[in-house]
């Protein structure tokens, strides 16, 4: 199902000034990396038998598309929002180390979106080139990338050219185990355009608590 576009009433919306703000006068975004601990969710997915990968995309978008402040774009030239968006990722193609972008379309329980998660992978895991599709990547498309192989501190990736969109751009890292706990890097990237730090910290907090408790949604 496509998704919808709402168009955002720039004379109601309270957020209006800052959007002018940090689009027009000082474009700026920020990042913020955290380690999120994934001890009970790594284990638990085990248990179950599910790829941790398609539960931290699930969990992570579906935390994304209960705040409308992430969802907000432009779409032919006017302001507003996606009732949801979806993920989009890469995948690493270990004969070449090259990367084809991939993407599964949300769905609102986990078990659907799990389905449909290894359903693509299965079909597009080894098509090369840079989208493994045969279509464009949605305009609703969010990146939630892995970079597996390195442990981050820091993770900004640079834009050069003014947004059509202001998703938030996240990634994890590496797996860091210290004593009892898996501690997974964890970076979000966004336009202060559409959020502040407490919307941000927020979103944090939520993701925290949904990978302590993952029995509740998967």
């Amino acid at each position: 199902m496509a998704a919808i576009f709402y168009e955002i009433n720039l004379d109601e919306w309270k957020r209006a000034p800052y959007f002018g703000l940090y689009t027009k006068m000082i474009p700026t975004g920020f990042n913020v990396c955290v380690d999120l601990d994934v001890t009970k969710m790594y284990h638990y997915f085990q248990q179950k038998g599910y790829k941790f990968a398609s539960g931290y995309r699930y969990i992570t978008m579906k935390l994304i598309n209960e705040r409308e402040y992430f969802r907000i774009a432009y779409k032919d030239e006017k302001l507003g929002y996606y009732d949801y968006l979806i993920p989009s990722y890469t995948n690493f193609h270990e004969d070449d180390q090259t990367t084809s972008v991939m993407w599964v379309d949300y769905k609102e329980t986990f078990e659907v979106f799990n389905k449909g998660y290894l359903e693509e992978e299965a079909k597009y895991k080894d098509v090369h080139g840079i989208i493994a599709k045969p279509e464009m990547p949605p305009e609703n498309s969010c990146m939630v990338g892995v970079l597996p192989w390195t442990s981050f501190t820091s993770y900004s990736p640079v834009p050069y050219a003014a947004p059509t969109q202001f998703f938030p751009v996240l990634e994890s890292g590496k797996f860091k185990k210290t004593d009892e706990k898996i501690l997974m890097p964890f970076s979000i990237t966004v336009s202060h355009a559409v959020v502040d730090g407490y919307g941000v910290s927020e979103y944090l907090e939520a993701l925290q608590n949904a990978m302590n408790a993952p029995e509740t949604w998967s």
